[in-house]
């Protein structure tokens, strides 16, 4: 996934919106609001994410000065994501940055009006996220990485490290909703290529 690519996208959804005070900050001209709705807890979130707001920054939307976020992790507990996507919809950011598949699908049930951006979401259209890669339609857009389409090479080269091998594990989060789709992909292919 490109970092990169996925701040183009970003920022061009904060370009299309109108501007909107912080409430109880005075804000300076231009500031504008994101919200950020992510699985994990705030220490191991403001890791992943360092690279998000370090190039926001490096692109001149310096917090506190030119964006404020909004920030609600859920600290591992992935059941959390409804209830918190809510409250961060009642607080009116004007784009939701929803990176991994279970915060953006919250994101998506919280709110059909504010621009959510996702990333590192393997199937969007499957997963009820978009419509359509192309045109997606809706308030939900971002990156897909698409790795269920690499899963036959992943086994074929799998099975030429180790020839021998009859079962192949996958470690994924039972709680995150992305998981059945990965397991519901590889399973087939593991299993034609003699796998269990």
């Amino acid at each position: 996934m490109s970092h990169r690519r996925l701040l183009v996208v970003a920022l061009g959804s904060l370009g299309l919106l109108g501007q909107a005070p912080l409430r109880g900050q005075t804000p300076g001209p231009g500031l504008r609001r994101v919200g950020v709705l992510a699985p994990g807890t705030h220490a191991k979130e403001e890791i992943t994410l360092k690279p998000f707001f370090d190039q926001m920054r490096q692109l001149g939307w310096v917090e506190g000065r030119t964006v404020a976020y909004d920030r609600a992790y859920a600290g591992d507990r992935h059941q959390e994501l409804p209830r918190l996507a809510s409250e961060l919809v009642a607080r009116k950011p004007e784009v939701i940055y929803a990176p991994p598949t279970p915060a953006a699908l919250a994101a998506k049930e919280a709110t059909r009006t504010i621009p959510i951006v996702f990333g590192a979401v393997g199937d969007p259209v499957r997963l009820g996220l978009v419509n359509d890669l192309a045109h997606p339609a809706g308030n939900v857009t971002g990156i897909s990485n698409l790795s269920a389409s690499l899963f036959p090479k992943r086994v074929e080269l799998l099975r030429g490290i180790l020839p021998s091998a009859r079962r192949l594990g996958v470690l994924r989060d039972p709680t995150d909703s992305a998981s059945k789709s990965v397991l519901s992909e590889f399973a087939p292919v593991a299993a034609s290529l003699g796998h269990r």
